[in-house]
């Protein structure tokens, strides 16, 4: 069985009594590159047999089950540039079309093309901003599956 990647990374979430989640993750074997993946699948999916030994041990209600898989690693050397700082980011907002519940991500050390000198929003008009709205705007989805908007994005510091 060729593997791709490095291993899956598995998650899983509970609810406590007082509504609030928690979870646990765990890293099992990479997926095939055969595309027979049923053995991870058998694992992680809802009635898998991790999911439901993890359930058997807990008092809480598994809430969800996540699995990810890492497809590109690297080992960079430190940037030269100064600006390069995880404390400087973007953040963006974007809403689900069906819900309109709001939602954001922050990208790190944003380059200068995309912020007009003396604002803190982006350049809309920004050929990066633009070609990243349509990208985001036709493959991201909210956590419900629905289609999504990218909303706006604004230059955010370490504590905000």
């Amino acid at each position: 069985m060729p593997a791709i990647g490095l291993s899956t990374k598995f998650r899983a979430s509970f609810l406590d009594h007082s509504g609030e989640r928690t979870s646990t993750q765990l890293h099992l074997d990479p997926l095939d590159s055969s595309g027979d993946n049923s053995t991870v699948i058998g694992l992680i999916s809802t009635g898998g047999s991790l999911a439901v030994a993890l359930t058997a041990m807990s008092r809480l209600p598994l809430a969800g089950i996540t699995a990810s898989v890492p497809l590109v690693t690297a080992s960079p050397g430190l940037p030269v540039d100064a600006m390069a700082q995880r404390e400087i980011a973007i953040r963006f907002t974007y809403s689900d079309d069906v819900t309109a519940k709001k939602h954001h991500f922050d990208l790190p050390a944003p380059v200068d093309a995309i912020i007009p000198t003396g604002s803190d929003n982006v350049n809309r008009a920004a050929a990066l901003i633009v070609a990243f709205k349509a990208v985001f705007d036709v493959s991201a989805r909210s956590e419900l599956g629905n289609d999504v908007t990218l909303l706006t994005g604004r230059f955010v510091g370490r504590r905000s």
